[in-house]
């Protein structure tokens, strides 16, 4: 699933240091601002921070879905509704 502005997930799990530094692990809200086809980064709002992520990083970072966890493929964020 392609995530769009405005979609809201919470990170399961994330197995890459940098972007967990960066504030993405487990049980941290986040909000989709800009994920415009064909850029290379989405950008993403944690609190009250934005930070460009890589897609093909972003492709690891396990989200929710619907209550049921759910792996981000290919350049797909997928997202959780809250």
């Amino acid at each position: 699933m392609d995530c769009h502005t405005k979609e809201r997930g919470v990170v399961l799990s994330n197995p890459d240091p940098r972007t967990t530094e960066m504030g993405f692990s487990h049980g941290t809200r986040f909000e989709i601002v800009r994920n415009d086809q064909g850029d290379e980064n989405m950008v993403v709002v944690i609190g009250e921070s934005r930070f460009a992520i890589p897609k093909d990083t972003a492709v690891n970072i396990t989200t929710c879905q619907g209550g049921i966890a759910k792996r981000r493929r290919e350049k797909d964020w997928q997202c959780c509704a809250t």
